[in-house]
């Protein structure tokens, strides 16, 4: 299954696409993210890491902000202009 999984992400990474990892608690959706990230080449990829799975929208945009060092103060619909 993880193999399966590494696959989904690499195909995700190769075509610059986002990738959202979800499971039970206990699944291994940590040890596979570390895995995978361990097999990038760093100065190809950015990898943004968001645990809280209950993130709102605005926190989760928020969130994204701040790990690629953008000010993360903005107004309703603010966040998805600033990523583009």
């Amino acid at each position: 299954m993880m193999q399966e999984i590494l696959g989904r992400l690499k195909y995700a990474a190769e075509r610059h696409l986002f990738a959202v990892l979800c499971g039970d608690s206990g699944a291994g959706k940590t040890t596979t993210i570390r895995k995978f990230v361990d097999g990038l080449d760093k100065g190809k990829f950015h990898i943004l890491y968001l645990s809280d799975s209950k993130l709102t929208p605005r926190h989760f945009f928020k969130g994204l902000l701040e790990q690629l060092g953008s000010e993360s103060k903005f107004y309703r619909g603010d966040a998805k202009r600033q990523l583009n």
